[in-house]
């Protein structure tokens, strides 16, 4: 009888104050979705915001190696014109290095 007496007595409570605790349980619940939302866009936001940083570092990275490799294929080109003109006068040099040479061992 005295089980039977207390399971009347739980239904009792649950009747009258169940829909409460469940409302209030679903109440916590909801606030706690609303929170891990906010810190779920938050994140995303900080994201965006690396993302965004990195693409403008590759981006000025990205040209700053394009104008580097403009400049070196410049100076490449530069180099072999310089080098183009020197072997003709190198040429020229021995040729007279040799005559004179010649013209001391002659005497």
């Amino acid at each position: 009888l005295e089980q039977q007496s207390l399971r009347i007595m739980n239904l009792d409570l649950l009747l009258r104050y169940g829909a409460s605790a469940w409302k209030v349980h679903n109440e916590q619940l909801e606030r706690m979705t609303v929170l891990e939302e906010k810190q779920l866009r938050q994140i995303k936001q900080r994201i965006q915001e690396v993302n965004w940083e990195r693409k403008k570092q590759q981006t000025e990275g990205g040209e700053g190696l394009s104008r580097l490799s403009a400049e070196w294929n410049y100076l490449v080109k530069e180099n072999l014109q310089i080098e183009e003109v020197c072997l003709p006068l190198e040429r020229e040099i021995e040729t007279l290095r040799t005559l004179v040479e010649n013209k001391k061992h002659n005497k």
